[in-house]
């Protein structure tokens, strides 16, 4: 009986998933009248693309690449 080792996380996950608790912890410092407005929409942000990344990394290629372009995009709206 062969028993597999689980597949590592991929690296983008990880990473971003750090830079994802980094925001998170610093829109928590943002003053009360930016927090609700700039602060909610940056977090959403970060959390949509860990989502995106999340179901790529458990789709097949095309899809994979779809998502993928997707997170792009929505990286380069949080920047």
């Amino acid at each position: 009986m062969k028993i597999e080792k689980p597949k590592a996380q991929p690296v983008v996950l990880v990473k971003w998933y750090d830079y994802t608790k980094w925001v998170l912890d610093r829109v928590d410092g943002f003053p009360k009248n930016q927090r609700f407005v700039l602060g909610t929409r940056l977090a959403d942000a970060v959390v949509l693309v860990m989502e995106l990344l999340g179901e790529a990394s458990f789709s097949g290629r095309e899809k994979k690449r779809e998502l993928l372009a997707e997170a792009n995009r929505k990286i380069e709206v949080v920047r």
